[in-house]
């Protein structure tokens, strides 16, 4: 937020800044990060600023095979700042700036239970088994960089115009280096500490036996959360890595937008 803030700042102060100013538009679009709006300042015959914000969120997204079912929260949402130049003071620009790309993509990844209130999954090549009590999902986030520059090329109609209604479309690429990938497990509630002490020691007095209990549950559950890490943690490394190796593929982000805006 603070990012987007100071952005806003120095798009407002360029544009009070240049006494060659000729009028601003204001917009609405629909693109790869969503449904948002524009805010351009036209500053010479050929010269634009721009800023940008789109917004997408696609929640309890699920996908399930025989093994697995995988639940995932998508927040799409970029704030763009952008020089726009006409070369021949028309409608055609070519676009360059940045966009602070402030998406997410969170999931659970949860395999299915096979009798006995167990679940079983394979990680790496290697078969898992435990108590759906212990081990509920594993967790799954994906980052991206927040700052990726961006080169594109488009056309706005309103450009050349005192005032009026237009068309706008754009079309580029930006640098975002590689995502990154975190994996997280998830306990079931006999691994949960607070849950156990309240349901374990809620009939005893406050003094030295609860004082005990407390400490006996306290060391159980993270004995047993430290066996399941360890024992699960490698392959989980490799599968967070293999992850992660897919993700550097796509350094490259593409951006299309397409929209109308009005200006006066």
């Amino acid at each position: 937020m603070k990012k987007i803030v100071l952005s806003l700042a120095l798009f407002s102060s360029l544009i009070h800044a240049d006494i060659a100013y000729q009028g601003t538009s204001v917009g609405a679009q629909v693109g790869i990060f969503g449904i948002g709006g524009t805010l351009k300042s036209k500053i010479s015959d050929t010269l634009a600023l721009k800023a940008g914000f789109d917004t997408f969120k696609l929640n309890d997204y699920e996908v399930e095979d025989d093994t697995t079912k995988y639940n995932f929260d998508l927040k799409l949402q970029d704030f763009t700042l952008l020089g726009d130049y006409h070369p021949w003071a028309g409608s055609f620009k070519l676009s360059g700036g940045m966009i602070i790309n402030n998406s997410v993509l969170d999931g659970d990844i949860t395999p299915n239970t096979r009798g006995n209130d167990r679940i079983e999954f394979d990680f790496n090549n290697k078969h898992y088994s435990y108590a759906v009590s212990e081990l509920g999902s594993i967790q799954t986030k994906v980052d991206f960089d927040p700052v990726a520059p961006y080169v594109g090329f488009g056309w706005d109609t309103s450009f050349d115009k005192l005032e009026g209604f237009g068309f706008t479309f754009d079309l580029g690429v930006a640098y975002q280096g590689a995502a990154q990938a975190t994996y997280k497990l998830k306990y079931g509630a006999a691994l949960d500490t607070d849950k156990r002490i309240a349901e374990e020691t809620k009939d005893l007095p406050d003094g030295p036996q609860k004082t005990a209990m407390i400490k006996q549950i306290t060391n159980e559950v993270n004995n047993r959360k430290k066996e399941i890490e360890d024992s699960i943690k490698k392959d989980l490394d490799s599968e967070m890595l293999s992850l992660q190796e897919e993700l550097d593929k796509y350094k490259w982000m593409p951006y299309i937008a397409i929209g109308f805006n009005y200006k006066f």
